[in-house]
């Protein structure tokens, strides 16, 4: 039983071994999804919802992507405009990660700065002005 090293004593207790193999075996898992396949009807209504609804989706969204992409491409009175709104939210988020890099930049580092202007940390302070290279 070398593969059951790690697995807590409580749960190898409840472990079988399925055709001679060395694998072990929770019982009941598979018996778990043969129920909740073929018996249980709040599963399967919301499986096939959700199937649908992802189906749905990633198709609507390609759909509206290709339309944008396709209208943005063209000539337009208001093509500029279109895609400065179309981009903005992409710039907006670099420049907030921006601001927030300078904020820990200028004030994280300043106070660190700070304490190491008060001598906290001297006897790990060097003169790297006199050390010669061997």
């Amino acid at each position: 039983m070398p593969n059951l090293a790690i697995v807590p004593e409580e749960v190898q207790s409840s472990c079988i071994f399925c055709c001679g193999c060395r694998r072990s075996v929770l019982p009941g898992l598979i018996q778990n999804y043969i129920h909740i396949f073929t018996k249980d009807p709040s599963f399967l209504n919301s499986f096939w919802f959700t199937a649908r609804f992802t189906v749905l989706a990633l198709i609507l969204t390609n759909l509206l992507g290709f339309v944008l992409a396709y209208v943005l491409t063209r000539k337009l009175f208001a093509r500029s405009a279109m895609r400065t709104v179309f981009f903005m939210p992409h710039v907006i988020g670099g420049l907030l990660v921006g601001f927030i890099w300078q904020f820990i930049f200028v004030r994280g580092f300043a106070s660190i700065e700070k304490i190491n202007k008060q001598e906290m940390f001297e006897q790990f302070q060097q003169n790297w002005d006199n050390l010669s290279v061997q």
